[in-house]
């Protein structure tokens, strides 16, 4: 039975972790401390933002005395987080405290009781959002009397976050986001989500039953268009009634096998200015329920978070994306500034975002000529310009506006520079026009290649006598 034709709420890729209960060995590389770069995050409203899944702590410090340093991160309804610092500095005994976005704390804080011991952490998110880590030591408790730890690089520590999907050894799913359009009121944002199998070190490495979410914050209606195989979120509403989740928007694929990538388009109307967030993940599961998640790779790279920023754009009237004043239904550039239109090859894509403006079929940035068309990319100096827009082979010495660089008659005027056996000689300068090895003079078929047999003996090579058999000529 098809997921989406269930009357069901999704709440996120969280069975694997919760039934399955994988554990996930942890090593990092030896980290060089620098100085805090994240400061002042010493607020919620100044908090470091955690990107779920990034292999690469990020480094902080605990300076000056009662320094606290807030962090911020997305999480989907209950999905397990892991939370990890590591290279703790000796004297500082750090706390970690989550906390939703409200400001309530949640849970317990966690403390070892130890200086300079690692903190880690396993969070299970009570609904879909945005919440908070707040981490300080244990010695800074107390705001008024400040802390008596030694500050400096002994109050140095890393932190990362990331979901313990699975184990190394199983399929590796990535997910990417899409788009060239601009983000503006009253013009439909396309949102490319592409879901990658990068294959795996099991023999079967083909991702099985496929669950793609893709949340939105704030929370933004499902798009009325939407690609074969998704459909809204659902969830009950305070009366028990199953009804679209605005913000959550499930898809489906059945089977994804090694190499091969999956990409749909969701279409998306914003309502108000201000940024968004886009937060997408997939997940691979051995049975069709989604109750039983494959391995992956525990870095998470199923998991992509970015914020979008959207502009005014004008209302409900024409778009111009790029501000150039040519509205997005007429530019041939809608997401590049080209006041001017220039479309050298005239295939509707302006020069300024074609990368083959010539036509030639020779990219701009390979092509000697970008704006003139040469397939041959002929060069006769080796300068690295073609000789068809080379100013160096200018001169015209026969003046049939042919330069003398890619002219095959240098001292006779032959502006078609017909060349019928394809020599380096045109037509009008060739003693051999038919390549036969015959001089023109001496060739009963100048224009026609042949062995120069001549049946009825009137001066005309069979290969070119209409009547070869005519031997009386009448």
């Amino acid at each position: 039975m098809s997921f989406l034709g269930r009357a069901i709420v999704c709440n996120g890729l969280i069975t694997a972790v919760i039934k399955l209960g994988l554990s996930v060995a942890f090593a990092m590389p030896l980290l060089v401390f620098s100085e805090d770069q994240y400061e002042p995050n010493n607020s919620r409203d100044t908090a470091t933002q955690l990107l779920v899944g990034d292999p690469t702590p990020q480094v902080h410090t605990l300076n000056p005395d009662q320094d606290v340093d807030w962090f911020r991160f997305n999480a989907r309804f209950n999905e397990i987080y892991d939370i990890r610092t590591l290279d703790v500095g000796t004297s500082v005994d750090l706390v970690i405290e989550v906390y939703d976005g409200d400001g309530e704390q949640i849970g317990e804080s966690e403390d070892a009781f130890f200086e300079g011991e690692a903190e880690e952490l396993s969070f299970r998110a009570p609904e879909t959002g945005a919440y908070y880590l707040k981490i300080y030591d244990y010695a800074c408790i107390n705001e008024t009397t400040g802390c008596s730890a030694p500050r400096g690089e002994n109050a140095k520590y890393s932190i990362v976050i990331f979901v313990p999907t699975g184990a190394v050894g199983g399929t590796d799913l990535s997910i990417a986001h899409q788009s060239d359009a601009e983000a503006v009121l009253g013009s439909t944002f396309p949102l490319g989500v592409t879901i990658t199998n990068n294959g795996g070190q099991e023999e079967d490495d083909t991702a099985d039953n496929l669950l793609i979410l893709t949340y939105s914050e704030p929370k933004l209606a499902a798009p009325s268009d939407l690609p074969e195989g998704c459909a809204p979120g659902r969830g009950a509403d305070s009366t028990g009634v199953f009804v679209d989740q605005p913000g959550l928007i499930i898809c489906e694929k059945d089977q994804l096998v090694a190499e091969e990538s999956h990409s749909y388009t969701l279409n998306f109307e914003f309502t108000e200015v201000g940024n968004v967030r886009f937060t997408s993940s997939v997940a691979g599961f051995e049975n069709a329920d989604y109750s039983l998640q494959q391995p992956d790779d525990i870095w998470s790279n199923n998991i992509i978070d970015e914020v979008i920023a959207v502009g005014e754009g004008g209302g409900s009237g024409p778009i111009d994306s790029d501000e150039d004043g040519v509205v997005d239904g007429e530019d041939n550039c809608p997401v590049v500034a080209n006041a001017s239109q220039l479309d050298t090859d005239e295939d509707g894509v302006g020069d300024a975002c074609d990368d083959d403006d010539d036509g030639d079929s020779v990219s701009d940035d390979l092509d000697n000529c970008p704006l003139i068309s040469n397939v041959d990319q002929d060069d006769s100096d080796g300068d690295g310009k073609g000789d068809v827009c080379d100013a160096s082979n200018d001169q015209d010495t026969d003046g049939d506006s042919i330069l003398d660089a890619i002219d095959n008659c240098l001292n006779v005027k032959n502006t078609d520079q017909s060349n019928l056996d394809g020599d380096e000689f045109g037509d009008l300068c060739d003693d051999d026009i038919d390549g036969d090895a015959v001089k023109n003079g001496s060739d009963n078929c100048p224009a026609t290649s042949n062995d120069q047999l001549d049946v009825d003996g009137d001066g005309i090579g069979d290969a070119c006598d209409n009547a070869p058999n005519d031997f009386d000529n009448d």
